[in-house]
This record gives structure tokens, C-alpha cells and sequence, in this order.
């Protein structure tokens, strides 16, 4: 399986550089649209509350990617991750848009209501081991899942915050 993911002609590959190749023209239309409108900085395309729990100011902002001048609470980093999550009822595989220490945004068309516990399995880029944490629903849109974590220990919040600025 390892073969076949680092082999550039293979269907995962293949899937890979579609997705990126979309997102690039998806990228440009979303720029395009904006120029022709008069904005000049890029939304925050999942509304007005972020996965920390915390009130966006509700005006358009720059996401960036550079940590420090992130001006949450706890700064996300942009990522490629996959996830398995599972609830009392069923498990899910999905995969990370976004993660923090405090929580991780989930891309997924699968909602679950605010509020419900879910049980997290993830590794971090470059790492063997698995972080396993518990979450919650803080937020539930179309496009995903924003979890925070809940029960976390001091030392698997150091691990991860040693770990995201690395990648």
C-alpha cells in the first residue's frame, strides 16, 4: 500500500493531484470573485464562530498560515489528515482540514448534532504513534465538523503543540 502511494502513477496519486488541481482553479475563482467585488482580504469560510469556541468579529479576514500572526486563542494550522472518529452508535473515517490544540476541524457531509461526544484516533505527519483523544461537537456546518477536545492531558497538549508547528 505504501508502494502504491508514493508511486506517481498510481489511482491514489492520480486522485491527489486532482483534488489539487481543483483546488487550485477553486482558489482562483473565489480570488477572481473577490477582486471583482472590492474585497481585498479573504473570508473565514466557516462562519462566524471557530472550533475554540470563540465569537469571530464577523468582518472578512486573512487566514494565515504563519502561526504567529494568528490571532485566535489557539492558532490552527492547515493540514491533511486522516481521522477516524466514532460515537456510541457508529464509526466514521473523514480527514482533518484543520487542527490546534485545543480541537481539529473535520471535512465531512456527515453532521452530528452540537454537543455529542465523539471518541478521536489521528497520527501527526513524520509520527508512528496514534493520538487518540476524546471531543466534542462545538460546531456542525455543511462542510464539516468543528471538535474540540475535552478530557485532554497536559502532556497530550504539549505533544500536540510541539508537534503542529512542525508541519
Amino acid at each position: 500500500m505504501m508502494d502504491d502511494a508514493n508511486n506517481s502513477n498510481s489511482p491514489f496519486q492520480k486522485i491527489i493531484r486532482k483534488l489539487a488541481s481543483e483546488a487550485k482553479e477553486i482558489e482562483a475563482r473565489s480570488k477572481a470573485d473577490r477582486r471583482k467585488n472590492g474585497q481585498t482580504s479573504k473570508p473565514d469560510h466557516r462562519g462566524d464562530e471557530n472550533t475554540d469556541g470563540e465569537e469571530d468579529s464577523g468582518r472578512s479576514r486573512r487566514i494565515d498560515m504563519d502561526l504567529s500572526r494568528e490571532r485566535r486563542k489557539y492558532p490552527r494550522k492547515s493540514c491533511f489528515l486522516s481521522v477516524h472518529y466514532a460515537t456510541d452508535e457508529r464509526a466514521y473515517q473523514e480527514f482533518i482540514h484543520d487542527i490546534s490544540t485545543a480541537g481539529i476541524f473535520i471535512e465531512t457531509r456527515q453532521p452530528l448534532p452540537i454537543g455529542q461526544n465523539i471518541a478521536l484516533t489521528f497520527s501527526l505527519p513524520s509520527r508512528h504513534e496514534n493520538i487518540k483523544l476524546n471531543g466534542t461537537i462545538a460546531r456542525s456546518t455543511p462542510k464539516g465538523l468543528g471538535v474540540k477536545f475535552v478530557q485532554q492531558s497536559v502532556d497530550q497538549k504539549n505533544y500536540l503543540s510541539s508537534h503542529i508547528v512542525d508541519m
